[in-house]
């Protein structure tokens, strides 16, 4: 089942989506926002697998919204113009759907989130505490990796890399579906694309717009959002 939110400011753009949307049995819609202050306060309690966002939103765009997320959903762009096509597939969208919506191209979009959320859906889940081990693939190598030698986790599309050790294989899980498995007092999550080792953190820096600059013990730098930078304040009582 997927579950489907629709953030879109036209009422009669909800209403023609969501009735396109019952054609599908596999298809669940769990919430809807005409802004992006009512998609932030949804999208908390509602967690939906695919998020449908239109991109002139009151309150600010889609693409700010999306950047507020520090657990994005799949997303497919919905909007009357094709102009932000390319930002769109910057930030990794499943699809950009041109209204009205085709139910041709709708069906395609479904699909293609069905695809991406297989793997994420079948993958193992990572067991919880430092001293945990895991078996993780690269190439025709096998490696038995101990969970706090991670330094991080880097979200690469739908999937993730790996660090440690001086490697970074390739993990058939999504960076969302990482976080909910792991120990959160171990694992940390810095933005949209990376969750970092705290038992790593080497140095931390402010920045001039008030994010923190996280250095790790294997000399990478990832700065953090900055909600994350707020949070990490208050977890290192910073």
């Amino acid at each position: 089942m997927l579950s489907v939110m629709i953030v879109e400011d036209s009422r009669l753009a909800r209403l023609e989506l969501s009735t396109q949307l019952q054609a599908f049995s596999d298809v669940q819609l769990v919430a809807q926002a005409a802004s992006v202050n009512q998609a932030q306060q949804e999208i908390v309690n509602c967690r939906p697998d695919v998020l449908f966002l239109d991109i002139n939103l009151p309150g600010g765009d889609g693409f700010s919204f999306l950047e507020s997320l520090p657990q994005p959903p799949l997303v497919v762009f919905t909007t009357a113009y094709s102009e932000h096509a390319l930002k769109a597939f910057e930030v990794n969208a499943v699809d950009y759907l041109l209204k009205p919506i085709e139910p041709q191209r709708l069906a395609a979009a479904l699909q293609k989130c069905r695809q991406q959320l297989a793997p994420q859906r079948s993958s193992p889940q990572l067991p919880k505490g430092g001293q945990a081990r895991f078996f993780i693939k690269d190439g025709e190598q096998c490696h038995l990796v101990q969970l706090d030698q991670v330094r991080y986790f880097q979200a690469v599309g739908n999937y993730c890399q790996v660090y440690f050790a001086g490697k970074h294989p390739m993990m058939l899980s999504s960076l969302n579906r990482l976080e909910e498995t792991l120990d959160p007092e171990l694992f940390f999550r810095a933005n949209r694309h990376q969750l970092i080792n705290l038992n790593a953190i080497a140095n931390i820096a402010p920045t001039f717009h008030g994010r923190l600059l996280v250095t790790l013990s294997c000399g990478t730098e990832i700065e953090l959002s900055q909600r994350q930078s707020s949070k990490l304040r208050q977890v290192l009582s910073l």
